[in-house]
């Protein structure tokens, strides 16, 4: 079953988030808890980890897009596993 990526929130106040570099390019394997992607806020850049082990299927939120608490950043599935793609959940870069 694909796992979505999402963003979470690094502190209470925080809304949305901007992706900065992706560290993984779609289709490379990733192992749980290697560094994926680095999220901005105004305060800080912290690395995102990847919460499972599998393929970066897909990347829905580009680098430069804002991205709101509990958006889908990208798509983990395992090797060989496709999915349904959705346009309509990827972000426009801002």
């Amino acid at each position: 079953m694909p796992t979505e990526i999402i963003m979470p929130q690094l502190d209470q106040t925080m809304t949305e988030g901007k992706v900065g570099k992706w560290l993984v390019k779609e289709g490379e394997s990733i192992s749980k808890g290697t560094p994926i992607v680095e999220i901005e806020t105004d305060k800080v850049v912290n690395e995102l980890e990847a919460p499972a082990d599998g393929v970066l299927l897909q990347i829905v939120a580009s680098e430069g897009s804002k991205v709101p608490v509990k958006g889908v950043l990208a798509i983990i599935a395992s090797q060989g596993e496709t999915i349904k793609q959705n346009r309509n959940r990827v972000f426009p870069k801002n």
